[in-house]
């Protein structure tokens, strides 16, 4: 009976922390930052168009073009699959990202989203503001890395799309 008696005081005790800890990581953006698998449910899946534009770099390539759903003025964004090649793979402890240029800078609304699709491939998501008309340029720097057994490679490719 002891035993217990200790064991849900120990119980009681430790509740506020826990409760503390998570609230301390949103206060210091912890929800503004998305885990793998959180970056993973946010990416579509659907196949780029025969119509993607190709950027080829040492060791990978990047598709890029814009999802279905810019050409039907809803939520748009830009997608683009990396691709490692000659015996590499993606690297899957790099934080991906997009860098906007200038001019699209205001049209990129929030984070783009990274998930590894395979040991060889991955997609980046990058969101973009409702309502953007048609043939806008969407342009930017995708930082990527991929790795052999050997060496890691850390990359950038430049990616221009035009959106639907």
């Amino acid at each position: 009976m002891r035993r217990q008696v200790r064991l849900l005081i120990l119980a009681a005790l430790a509740v506020p922390f826990v409760v503390a800890c998570k609230r301390g990581g949103e206060e210091r953006g912890g929800v503004a930052t998305e885990g793998a698998a959180a970056a993973a449910a946010r990416v579509p899946r659907e196949p780029l168009p025969a119509s993607a534009v190709r950027v080829s770099g040492n060791n990978f390539h990047v598709d890029a073009a814009p999802a279905a759903g810019c050409a039907t003025g809803g939520s748009c964004s830009v997608l683009a699959d990396l691709t490692a090649t000659s015996g590499f793979k993606v690297n899957e402890e790099y934080p991906y990202r997009f860098v906007p240029d200038a001019a699209s800078r205001p049209l990129v609304d929030g984070e783009a989203a990274f998930a590894v699709t395979s040991p060889h491939t991955g997609r980046l998501m990058v969101p973009v503001r409702a309502g953007v008309a048609a043939g806008t340029r969407i342009g930017g720097t995708f930082k990527l890395s991929v790795c052999s057994a050997d060496v890691c490679q850390i990359e950038a490719a430049v990616v221009d799309v035009a959106v639907n």
